[in-house]
Formats: C-alpha cells, structure tokens, sequence
C-alpha cells in the first residue's frame, strides 16, 4: 500500500458478499465513494468481522459498484469496481487471503459507471462485465479475456432520460443464455436485454408504472412455480411490485403490496429468514432509516414482519444478503452511507409476545395436576384439571379462539380424597377418551371411562400397596400389545409398579420396580437406547441424581443404571430430541441454581455429560416443557420460574444448545407451579397455560410471534483524524527530537514535543483549512531564522501551507499558495534549486499532471512555477530530488503511475527546470515508489523504482548528464511491490534494497552487485495477513550494521529484522500497534536524546501516532500513542 491519502468521510455506497480467503465464511466488500477505496471484512464465521483490509484508488474514483468473480481463471475471486468519477473500471486481482491489487483498468470514455454485473455472455466459459453508465446512457458489455483483463465488445443505447439504478442476471427465458435486466429509474421502465447465439441484446421494457421511479430489483422464484420473478421497489411510492415470470422470459405484473414506508429511495433482495422454502424479501429505506422484511407465503404474496432501525440519519444506501454464521437463515449487512458505517443484522428470531387470560370455574378452585388433550374431539384443544379443593376434575372445555367453557368432568366427594395426578387415553378400546386419576396421599388409582355424550363413569379401580402414597401416574404401552398400561412411582420409598392394561378396561396386578432411590421419584418415558421399547429416566431429588431403566418389550424392565451422579436437586424431568439426531434427550430443572440441565443421549441408551443454563433466567424454575415456539423447527424449552413469576423461552439451534431471548411475565402472587403448551386459538402459533396456586386459577397464555434481528454489528468506514503522514525534527530547542504529524481527517498539522519519561508533555495543532485534506509535509527552515518550519500539500483545497515556526515550538504564522484548480496536490521534497541560499519546495500535482516548483525568497514568500508532465492523467505519485547530471544544481524526478514511467527535470539553478525527460517504464507497470542512489558505484546518481501492477523492480542507471539508461527489469514473480528502501546491508560498501510485498506478506532482500544488477530476493516472511506496506532501515542495536523496521498494515504490528552483516536478517520481532490500528508509515529518529534509535508510526484506523523508544540493542518499549 504505497499511497497514503486517507479520507475521513467515507459514504460507503455499496456492499458485496463472497468468501475471499476461502475459509469457507462470507466477507464483505464495501465501495467507499468518497473514501475511494474497496474495504474488505474478513467474516470469523459467526456472523462478526474481526480483520479489515483496504485497497484504495485515486481521490475522487468514485467507487459505486462491486462485481465478484474469478477473472483470470486462477480459482481465486478478483473483484470488479465502477468508478463513478473517474469513467473508469478497475480489476482487482483476489489472492485467496482476503487481499488484492489492481490488476487491470478500463476506461469508458465520458461514461460514468454506476452499476455492474458479471456473467459468461459470450458462453466461453469466462466471465465477462455487464455496465451501466450515466451520461451516455448506455450498457456496455466487456468480453473478458481469461487473464484477468477486458476489452469492449459494444455498448447498447438505453434511451432518453434513462438512469439506471439496479442491474441483475439471470437466465429469463430459459436458453442457457444469461440475460441482463435492469432498473431504469429515469424512464420508469424494467429493462431486460436477452442473450443471442451472435451475442447480441435486444432490448424489451416493461412499464413500472408512469412517474413511479424504480430503485431496486430483487430475482427469486416467489410464487414456486419454477420461473424467475422479479420484485421492484419504488422512490415515490410505498409498494412493491411483483412481476411474475414464465418460460419464454415475458414478464406480467401481477400484484402491488402496500409497505407503508416513505417516498425515498429503497433497495430491496431476497432471501431466506424464515427457514422454509419460500423466499421472503428484505427492503432498506433510506426515508426511514430502516430494514423491513417481508415475510414470503410461497403463492407470491408477502406480509410485513418486521422493522429494524439502521440508525438515526443513518441513510442506508444498498445490502447484501449471506448466511455469515452458518445457521441457514438469511443475515443481512447494510451500508450506511451518511453515518459511514456497515451494518450487519444477523439471528432473524421470532421473539414472544402475550395475552394472558385467567380462567377459574369459582373460588374455591385449587389445580393439582392438568393436562391438555382434546377430550371431546372437537378439534379444539382442551385442559383437563385436578382441583384438590372440590375434589373433582373440571374440563376447560376450549372453543379454538382462546376462551373455555368449564364444567366438572366428575367427582370423588365421598371418598374424602381427591384426585392428584391425571392420565388420559383410551383404556377399553372403545374409541372415547378416558381418564384415570390417582386419589390424593393415597394407594388408589381409579378409571372414569368417557362416554359418547361427554360424560364420565367410574370404572376400575386398582390398590397398589397399601404403604404406597403416589407421586407418578403415566400412561404407555410397555409390552407392544396395543393396549394402555400405566407405570406409578411411591413417594415414600422411590419403588416403581407396572399395572399392564388388558384392552378391557382393567389394569393386571402390579410388577414392582426399585429405582435405587429411597423417597420420591420422577419419571419420564421414552425410547433411549433406539430398539423401539419404552425405557424410563428416572430422577430423585433428594438422591442429586437420575438413573435409565431401559424396557424388555414384555411390561419388564432391566435394572437401573445410573446416568449422573452430580450434585444438584430437581423437581421436573421432561425428554425430547433436542439436536435432531433422532435420539433422546433429557431436561431437568436446577430450582436452586435458578437453571436447567441437558444431557445430550447415545444410541446405546447412555448419555453425554450434563451443561447447565442458569444465566439470565428467572428465579426458581418449577416446570419445564418443550415445543417449537418459533418457525425454525428446531425444539424449544419454556421454563417456569415459580418465585419470580414468569416464563422464559431458551430457542434451540438445533444442536442441542440455546440461546435465551424471550421472557413471558406472569401476575404478581399467582404462584404457579405446572405448564402445558398447545395451540388454542389456531393461529398456528403455540400457546401456554399455567396452573397457579397463588390465584387458584389456570392462566392461558395467547402468544404471538414478534421477528427481528437480534444480533447487530457496526462496522466503521473511518472517521477522525487519519493520521496521513508523519516526520520529524527539533522545533522548541531541547535538543530532544518532536514528531510532526499530518492528520487528514482532521485538516491539522500537530507537533508533539517535550518529550519527558517516555511521554511527549505537550503538542501544538495547526489548522491546514477546512475541507484542505493535508497528505504530506516536509520539514525545514524557510525564512533563515534557524527554526525549522513545516511545509504540508493540501490535496483538497489545491494548496501549499507554509507553517513557520516560532522558537518553542507552539505558535507559527502561515501562508498558503494554489498549486492550481483541481491539481490535487499528494507530494512534495525540498531543496535549493537556484542556488540562492533559500530552501525551495517542489510539489506533486496528482490530477493536473504536472510538477509546482515554489522559490523560497524575500522572507518568507514564495515565488511558484508550474512544471507540467506531458500526457493528461499521469497521475504523479512519489517525487524525489537529486542532481543527476553532476552540475551541483538540484533535479526532480517523479514517479507517474498512470504514464508508467519515470519523468525527471533538470534544475537549471535559478530556480527553473529543462523540460521533462521521459524515462519510459513496462507497459502497465504502474510505478508507487522509488530511491536515489549510485547502484553501479560510476558516482552517477541511479534510480531504482518498484512497479505495483508490472510486479517488477525497475533500475536505471545515470549517465550522469540527467538522462538515464533503458530500463532493466527484474521480476518479483507473483509479488506486487508497493515500497522500497535501500542501504548497505552486506557491508560490501555496493548498494542493496529491501521491498515491501503487501499482498504476498514479506519483505524482499536484493544484493546488489555493483553494476546496477541485484541478486535474486532473499524472502523475509511476515505473520499471515500482515500486509507490509513501508520499511524504513536504521541501526537499532549499535553494532554498525544496518537493520530493518516494516509497517504491517493489516497485521497491526511494527516487525524488527535485526541485521546480520553479511546481507541476511534474524527472525521478525513483532511490535504490536494496537488492534485495528493499522501502521502505514515509519520514520526513525533519536526521540528522546539517549542516543538509541526510536521508531514513530502512524497508525490509519487508530487516528494515533505510536512511538516505540529503542533500548540500543534492537528491542523496543511497547509504543506510547498520541
């Protein structure tokens, strides 16, 4: 990353989703407009995004569009980018890390892109780019060639007052051609261009509707009949329009849903929320600030669902759909284009809202035991209720819409105990449901069978041992013969009994069981070990554990076995297949750790071991139930806290883990104690009752779903003050070195000075202007008064400002001077070009193509002069000084990244230059950066350049009378390089350079020879990801041979290669700046007088400048940032 012109206003305008190092998560690749930058966000696979990279272009590019494909067949996704501002197309070569550098770049012309697609339109199997542009308001198709690059192919006229908004592909028409449909805000139109075997387009348009402006279009298959729909979003009215395809690419447009939201531009796509089949669709509106989703039916009809705020004067401009944590439901990621940020909105949940009803047949009413069965077969679900004050059963009888009927099922007033525990089922086979209850603190369990006309009558009754007091009563068939059997559980000894029905209505002598425990147990049953026999999980809470007792298919059961022994007290068991592997499962309740456990099961009938879930939930839990509570299909647990009356949902992820998010409140002082689930009013959503013994009441619970996103992550696109530049020099007089630092985001030069125990005591901040947008500064003494002023290039205000410095530093006067209408200043060096004793500056004018050389004369002014660079768009990147042909005058050389060469002036000693002299580089090569020095040891000055895209180094070799060699080029391989430095690092007295290699993580060494030739690198790898963009040399231990310090961009480090002496290097030392930092820049100095080399940095995405003061043995203290 050789450029360092970092803008605070970002605008992201446009975000793409793909896996870009191909770990198998989505990343992001967000289109800054203003910033002029692609960043990408490497995705952890949870749906969060913890590592950024940046790949900048030119001040006022433009970014508006990502396309996504792999271009140059390499099984490597490169990125294509419209910029808007520049009428140009960039090619972004992917690396399979998540990094990239321009490979490739297509000028349109006076076309200014705004949209892009990418599709094989040619049907050779390459991927080619579809553009739509303003202005010339037409469609270009660019043929890719396979190697990553693209040519023009033709341009298809869109009409008059078109403005393309939204462009997509797809296969419209069913040739295995792919056709291109576009949004056409201008004309109110949807315009599809078809594929054809000659590779031309003919153009069909359908009406959205007069004056209606269409923003966006999503493509789904809406109505499930196997055709590409298309669903458009509109700036001046509130609808969606669904235009229904079919088999021979006609479009009819078929309905207009009403979403109630502003007149304001939209973005609408689709996906997959709800984890059905039928796709829903998602529409961002920039009038609201929000994300809407419209949940899909499947016949091509939506239903607003929820409503997600992006954030105040948020602006939300375009979003991306992807599954970013893996768990199939569609995440959605926003960019904000006025707050600068992108928004991800993950976990599309269905939260819980209810209506709660108390229902009670009169006062004296006291629920013991119930459960929910439909016991008139009316098909509406019912409550079945054991009172324990009128000793009887009442029925709830529910009439589908959310209310009861109560009536008494029957009584057992004469036998002085009242029914306990309720089973139901059909015991004497004669199609009509029954009851059996167990009468209170007693032995007895007692059959009232149903009859046709709702009533009931006593049937049999069964003494299981007169020591007995019940505490358990479930119904099953135990030996596969058809017939309801029924197990019970004492609760003075622990002891289980088996009463085998018979078909008839009658219950056979009981089988005891011991369960191991000595009191009370609770039983759930189930199938544990996958033999299709009923087995039990037993649970004792005094015993602090629970046993499996697996069936023999004959009413028998083997002995327990026991499943845990941990320390904790339950009182309810339930079971269920929690991670869908077709095996049960068990939940207990925890009430003194206010939690629940789950123990996962095996197929062999044993378990995994016991986790817990006790955070956040409420006090004391009572009862527990499973169900679907949402539309996942995934179970869910509701969990009944008696103390805290309430109810919380854990959602399961279909694992067999949670997440909490839903809390159902109950009335204060109801105590309740029992729950059961069931759909009461058939509106597809599961209900809840409750039996309470604080109100003597049972309270029905009408739930309805609530969806949103209930995960959110914000991602900022750079704010502040973007450090840009950093040097040094001593400007209060200490005799200690200061830091001068150039903030562009904040448009200040600021000093940091006094410097004292590792700490700079004070700074002073100068103002460069508003909007200015200050890229570099140089340092040096411009009006003789021997204190060193600062001179700063302003590359948005076109300016020079001269800061001259009084002589503690805090207070300076400046002038400012125009380096020309839309130059775009981004460079500059010193020196004395007319030998007449005052400091001189030259300027790098990036957009005007051209040189500015201002005189220093008559304290303290400039006198400037424009040296212009032939050829329009040179873009002028990096300049150095010299004298290059030997005549003690100072020369300019200038790096030209769009020219590709290396443009050098001769000084002529007055102050003004020769014309340029053109030193031609590689076609493509563009040049970032370059160093002076005498490489082939004639005392001629040579100049080395490393080329970004041409990935090759450039040498040439001074004849000494300002002109230079043909170019000698030496390959880096795969390797971009993006900075050089040079020194002597073999001690041979023969120049060597070190490269930096963002995108490949290293550092090269090249040996010079002497003659101007190199040897082949020696490669000093950086930790993965780190992207070195600068190295800077320098002593850092004192032993006379030079070492290496490297800018780890993405890496968030500073690395320390300590020379050897013979031209090799040590292993990395890695100095941290601080996560997301982002280190651009290095300069070395002795900062605090101890005669110890330090090293300043400055860091993009902190807004800080770090100083690491050197020991004088190669390690440094970590950094102190400012």
């Amino acid at each position: 990353m050789a450029r360092k012109n970092y803008t605070y206003d970002s605008r992201p305008r446009y975000v793409a989703v793909a896996d870009f190092n191909n770990d198998n998560h989505l990343d992001l690749a967000v289109a800054n407009s203003i910033d002029a930058n692609i960043v990408i966000l490497l995705g952890d696979g949870n749906g969060t995004f913890s590592r950024q990279y940046t790949n900048w272009f030119y001040d006022e590019s433009g970014p508006y569009w990502i396309g996504v494909g792999d271009f140059n067949n390499d099984t490597l996704l490169d990125i294509a980018v419209a910029n808007y501002d520049s009428h140009d197309i960039d090619i972004l070569r992917g690396y399979g890390n998540g990094t990239f550098s321009i490979e490739f770049t297509l000028g349109l012309g006076s076309s200014r892109p705004m949209l892009l697609t990418v599709g094989n339109f040619n049907e050779d199997n390459i991927l080619d780019i579809a553009v739509a542009s303003n202005g010339t308001l037409d469609l270009t198709i660019l043929i890719g060639s396979g190697d990553g690059s693209f040519e023009i192919q033709t341009n298809y006229y869109l009409g008059h007052d078109s403005m393309p908004y939204s462009i997509d592909v797809a296969d419209f028409n069913y040739d295995n051609k792919t056709d291109i449909m576009i949004v056409d805000y201008g004309t109110s139109n949807l315009i599809i261009l078809f594929a054809t075997e000659n590779g031309e387009f003919p153009i069909e348009r359908y009406s959205t509707g007069d004056n209606s402006y269409p923003c966006s279009v999503a493509l789904g298959d809406f109505n499930r009949d196997n055709f590409i729909d298309a669903a458009v979003v509109y700036r001046t009215t509130d609808k969606i329009g669904i235009f229904q395809g079919s088999e021979n690419g006609k479009f009819q447009a078929t309905e207009q849903f009403l979403i109630g939201s502003s007149f304001s531009r939209k973005s609408i796509g689709a996906g997959n929320l709800n984890i059905g089949s039928t796709l829903d669709l998602i529409v961002v509106d920039s009038g609201t600030n929000s994300v809407i989703v419209y949940e899909g039916s499947g016949d091509g009809t939506f239903i607003v669902k929820a409503n997600h705020s992006t954030g105040t004067n948020s602006n939300p401009y375009s979003f991306a759909v992807g599954a970013f944590d893996h768990d199939s439901i569609s995440d959605v990621v926003v960019a904000n284009y006025d707050i600068n940020s992108i928004l991800v909105l993950r976990s599309y949940t269905i939260s819980l809202i209810s209506t709660e009803n108390s229902w009670s047949p009169d006062s004296e009413f006291q629920p013991l035991s119930m459960i929910v069965y439909d016991i008139n077969n009316d098909q509406n679900l019912d409550v079945i209720a054991a009172d324990g004050l009128s000793n009887s059963v009442v029925l709830f009888l529910g009439d589908g819409n959310g209310s009861f009927d109560m009536r008494e099922a029957f009584s057992i007033k004469n036998d002085h105990r009242g029914p306990y525990l309720i089973a139901v089922g059909n015991f004497n086979n004669d199609n009509q449901t029954d009851i059996v209850v167990t009468l209170y603190l007693t032995y007895k369990v007692r059959i009232y069978f149903g009859q046709k006309n709702g009533s009931f009558v006593q049937g049999y009754e069964c003494e299981v041992s007169q020591d007995w007091m019940l505490m358990v009563l479930l119904a099953g068939d135990f030996n596969d013969d058809k017939n309801l059997d029924l197990v019970v559980g004492n609760a003075v000894d622990g002891q289980l009994a088996i009463l085998l029905g018979d078909g008839n209505g009658s219950l056979g002598e009981p089988l005891y069981y011991t369960s191991v425990y000595s009191s009370g147990v609770l039983v759930a049953m189930g199938d544990f070990n996958s033999d299709n026999i009923t087995d039990f999980a037993i649970a004792n809470s005094d015993s602090h554990a629970f046993v499996i007792s697996l069936g023999n298919g004959d009413g028998t059961f083997k002995d327990p076995t026991y499943l845990s022994n941990e320390d904790y007290y339950t009182n309810c068991l339930v079971i269920g297949d929690l991670n869908k592997d077709t095996i049960v499962d068990i939940v207990i309740t925890i009430p003194d750790n206010s939690g629940i456990g789950i123990s996962l099961g095996k197929k062999d009938g044993t378990f995994e071991s016991m986790y817990f879930y006790d955070d956040e939930l409420g006090s004391y839990p009572m009862f527990v139930v499973l169900n679907y509570f949402n539309i996942d299909r995934n179970i869910d647990i509701a969990i009944l806290n008696s103390i805290t009356p309430s109810i919380d949902i854990l959602y399961g992820n279909g694992d067999g883990t949670f997440r909490t998010n839903s809390k159902l409140n109950l009335e204060n002082g109801s105590d309740p104690f029992l729950m059961a689930t069931g759909d009461f009013n058939k509106d597809g959503e599961i209900d809840i009752v409750t039996a309470n013994t604080g109100s003597n009441d049972l309270s029905l619970l009408l739930l309805q779903d609530e969806p949103d996103f209930i995960n959110e992550n914000t991602y900022p696109q750079k704010s502040g003050a973007h450090p840009s530049a950093a040097t040094v020099g001593h400007f209060n007089n200490d005799l200690r070195m200061d830091i001068v630092v150039v903030n562009s985001g904040t448009n200040e030069v600021r000093i940091l000075m006094n410097y004292n125990s590792s700490t700079f005591m004070k700074t002073a901040t100068y103002s460069t202007g508003e909007n200015s947008h200050p890229q570099q500064a140089v340092v040096a003494d411009f009006n003789k008064d021997n204190q060193l002023d600062i001179a700063v290039v302003n590359s948005w205000s076109d300016t020079l400002k001269v800061f001259l410095i009084s002589n503690n530093g805090t207070t300076a006067n400046s002038t400012e001077y125009s380096t020309g209408s839309k130059s775009s200043p981004n460079s500059l060096a010193v020196g004395d070009f007319n030998k007449d004793g005052w400091t001189d500056i030259v300027v790098a004018n990036k957009k005007s193509s051209n040189i500015g050389v201002f005189l220093g004369y008559n304290y303290p002014t400039f006198n400037s002069q424009i040296i212009r660079i032939e050829q329009h768009n040179s873009y002028p990147t990096y300049v150095v000084v010299g004298d290059f042909n030997g005549d003690s005058q100072w020369d300019i050389a200038v790096t030209c990244f769009k020219k590709n060469n290396v443009s050098v002036f001769l000084g002529l000693g007055k102050g003004t230059f020769e014309n340029e002299t053109s030193n031609p580089l590689p076609t493509s090569s563009y040049p970032t950066a370059m160093v002076v020095g005498d490489f082939n040891n004639d005392n001629q000055s040579d100049i080395v350049v490393v080329n970004s895209r041409g990935k090759t180094i450039s040498v040439l070799l001074g004849y000494g009378n300002g002109t230079f060699a043909t170019d000698i080029s030496k390959s880096t391989g795969s390797s971009s390089p993006v900075f050089i430095a040079m020194g002597d690092f073999n001690k041979d007295n023969k120049l060597d350079i070190a490269v930096a290699f963002q995108t490949d993580d290293n550092v090269g060494v090249f040996t010079g020879y002497g003659n101007g030739s190199f040897s082949e690198q020696m490669t000093y790898k950086m930790p993965n990801v780190s992207s070195p963009v600068w190295v800077t040399i320098g002593d850092f231990n004192k032993d006379n041979v030079q070492d290496m310090a490297v800018a780890n961009f993405n890496g968030n480090h500073v690395g320390i290669l300590l020379g050897y002496g013979n031209g090799t290097f040590g292993d990395i030392i890695i100095y941290s700046t601080g996560t997301n930092s982002g280190p651009c820049a290095i300069a070395v100095g002795d900062f605090n007088k101890d005669n110890n080399i330090d090293i300043a940095v400055a860091n993009l995405y902190r807004k800080t400048i770090g100083i690491m003061f050197g020991y004088g043995n190669g390690s440094f203290l970590l950094q102190v940032t400012y």
